[in-house]
């Protein structure tokens, strides 16, 4: 189930019509970065999860199967104040 869920934000992504280059420029990461996260080269932190999350519009729980109440710090740290 975790690598289902790891996936979970390309496929909302794709859903959306959305692009990798689109949602980098979102999420204030580098294209290439998104796409390690993408090829699961590398697991992406949870504040960009939760960032991700935010940008796409779909709750945390649906791209980490993780309760929100878990990553409320994490969505601190990415949302201004």
């Amino acid at each position: 189930n975790e690598t289902l869920r790891r996936y979970r934000w390309r496929e909302v992504l794709r859903e959306q019509g959305r692009s990798l280059t689109w949602l980098a420029e979102r999420t204030g990461v580098a294209r290439v970065t998104v796409y390690t996260y993408s090829q699961g080269v590398r697991r992406p932190p949870k504040a960009w999860l939760a960032r991700t999350a935010e940008v796409l519009g779909v709750p945390l729980e649906e791209l980490t199967g993780e309760q929100a109440a878990d990553m409320t710090a994490a969505l601190r740290l990415v949302t201004p104040p």
